[in-house]
């Protein structure tokens, strides 16, 4: 079963109140970030994290990993009236790719994906 969301997929998931996200890798150091568009009252919002990389392969739970600056995010980094509005500004500020969004939780097979590539 493919686990990357195909863009109908995605605008469905948010269309059911639901969020998608996508790993996306190392930050600066020893940290890892991802994002996550999450739907909204008045459409979409993208929400950026970053953690610290405290996990190995036993232990891949990202939100629970130590975040970096002063905590969890307590406000989107961007608000959009549409889905494409939001895809296209993933892409543009954050380095998203289409082709790589994942339903919530499975972010964590991506980053054992990518901690088998750090190897």
């Amino acid at each position: 079963m493919p686990r990357y969301l195909t863009l109908s997929q995605i605008e469905s998931a948010l269309n059911r109140e639901k969020s998608v996200e996508q790993f996306l890798g190392s930050s600066e150091g020893e940290c890892i970030a991802w994002l996550e568009m999450r739907p909204s009252t008045e459409g979409v919002e993208l929400w950026h994290y970053e953690v610290f990389d405290d996990g190995d392969e036993n232990a891949a739970d990202l939100y629970s990993f130590a975040p970096t600056g002063e905590g969890w995010p307590e406000m989107p980094v961007s608000h959009h009236e549409t889905f494409a509005d939001a895809l296209r500004a993933a892409q543009q500020n954050h380095g998203a790719s289409n082709e790589r969004w994942v339903n919530q939780s499975v972010i964590q097979d991506e980053y054992l994906d990518y901690r088998e590539t750090k190897k």
